[in-house]
């Protein structure tokens, strides 16, 4: 597991909130490089669901953030 994938792990756990993208991290695992941002959204989206989270949508994240 990369540092990256883990401190997104750790985060959601414990009820943070995250951000990814290829600004963040270039592979998407040990030898195998990220080919868009959409793969890394997906596996985010997956993690916090296995930990009981329900990810935000745009206009929920935008609220949230108070971007509108």
């Amino acid at each position: 597991m990369d540092l990256i994938f883990y401190n997104h792990y750790n985060c959601s756990l414990y009820g943070g909130n995250i951000h990814t993208g290829l600004e963040d991290v270039l592979y998407y695992q040990k030898g195998e490089m990220v080919k868009s941002n959409a793969k890394l959204v997906e596996r985010m989206v997956r993690l916090a669901k296995e930990l009981g989270r329900e990810p935000a949508i745009v206009d929920e994240a935008k609220e949230k953030l108070g971007l509108k």
